[in-house]
């Protein structure tokens, strides 16, 4: 898949009003010790405090009304979760959400106060995902 700058602008024009537009400052540290001008941006200001937010709203946005009634899946050990499961809970979208089985209790219970409809916990086989789709809600779509 190939992403142009006009899909960039047109994913930020998607998403405004929904996420924080987040202010980026020069670090001084950082530039002293790398001799280059290093610039941060806090997307730690978002709601899930990742900027997984932007990414999962747009992929959300972008479902026909019949996708968002099937629902979506979603496979992640913590940012993308977070963002997948508050938008998805927001939008009222059916969520089942895959996490490993050794993701910290944090991510999980972030996770989790969305109130996904689903919270797996897997070893990262990548075959077992696909076995998901006979137990979750129509034909969820992956996200």
């Amino acid at each position: 898949m190939t992403i142009s700058v006009k899909d960039i602008y047109d994913a930020a024009d998607l998403i405004a009003g929904s996420v924080i537009n987040t202010p980026c400052t020069r670090s001084k540290t950082l530039s002293e010790i790398t001799g280059a001008e290093v610039v941060l941006k806090f997307e730690n200001h978002q709601f899930t405090a990742s900027f997984k937010d932007r990414g999962a709203l747009v992929k959300l946005l972008s479902l026909t009304t019949e996708q968002q009634k099937a629902g979506i899946i979603a496979m992640s050990a913590g940012n993308h979760a977070q963002g997948v499961a508050y938008h998805a809970q927001r939008m009222c979208i059916p969520a089942t959400i895959v996490m490993p089985r050794y993701t910290p209790n944090v991510k999980v219970e972030r996770t989790r106060v969305y109130l996904v409809l689903r919270l797996f916990y897997t070893a990262m086989n990548w075959m077992r995902p696909v076995n998901l789709r006979r137990s979750s809600p129509g034909n969820a779509i992956w996200c």
